[in-house]
């Protein structure tokens, strides 16, 4: 049995605002999903009142997230505040050519990106590879 069978994870989930904003998560193991291991996660919080209660129930990966704050940036980039993105501020870059990297460290990397109004696109690569992104598992 992995190690990591007996690890339970308790975090606050990321929102500073709406109904999520206060809440806490608590993450145990559930399977493996192609050599990744998946998560019940439960949601909690005094969501109508003070006593605690239980929210959502959703399947999960337990992560530790780097903000877009800690990256590389090369070219020209904006931040915008957003309560309801994880760190509280968005990065975005209209010029073509533009870069953010950063490093990731495990056996999962998740992209959080936001839909917006002004489009665009991105080419995800791995140690300079950006073909290798299109060879993962799907988690």
């Amino acid at each position: 049995m992995n190690s990591h069978w007996d690890e339970v994870y308790l975090a606050r989930h990321h929102a500073t605002s709406g109904y999520r904003a206060g809440e806490y998560e608590v993450y145990t193991p559930t399977g493996r999903t192609g050599g990744t291991l998946r998560y019940a996660v439960y949601g909690f919080k005094a969501y109508l009142d003070e006593a605690l209660q239980f929210g959502a129930l959703k399947e999960g990966m337990a992560a530790r997230p780097t903000w877009h704050g800690a990256c590389v940036k090369t070219g020209t980039w904006s931040t915008t505040g957003n309560n309801s993105v994880a760190g509280g501020t968005s990065a975005y870059s209209k010029e073509p050519g533009a870069t953010i990297s950063g490093d990731a460290t495990g056996h999962a990397l998740v992209l959080r990106t936001m839909r917006s109004t002004n489009g665009g696109m991105a080419i995800v690569s791995i140690d300079g590879d950006p073909y290798a992104a299109n060879r993962l598992e799907a988690v």
